[in-house]
């Protein structure tokens, strides 16, 4: 069994206690999560959506930040949800631009 020390009086419990036994403080929990990887799908989803490159890039937006919002629910480690959200939704503007260009003109 793991025993840690209150923060406020020193007295010696179990890690999985909320608060201290003795004076009812309350253990610091971290709230930041561990240090993960970004995903570089969901990067480039999001530069090739901003950049368009000749509408190609906003296709490639598309594929590659639905293939990154996949492998992002699949791992929770790996994180940039919104960088590839960005990139699809800044792709799907680039191929409506795209349509809209070829029916008018």
């Amino acid at each position: 069994m793991s025993m840690r020390a209150c923060p406020s009086c020193s007295a010696l419990s179990d890690t999985d206690k909320a608060f201290c036994p003795e004076c009812g403080a309350g253990y610091a929990r971290s709230s930041s999560k561990p240090a993960g990887r970004t995903s570089g799908l969901g990067i480039a989803s999001m530069v090739l959506g901003i950049l368009w490159l000749f509408w190609l890039g906003s296709l490639l937006a598309v594929i590659f930040g639905h293939i990154s919002l996949s492998q992002i629910q699949k791992d929770s480690s790996i994180s940039g949800r919104g960088m590839a959200i960005a990139g699809v939704a800044l792709g799907w503007i680039g191929i409506a631009v795209l349509l809209i260009g070829l029916v008018a003109g």
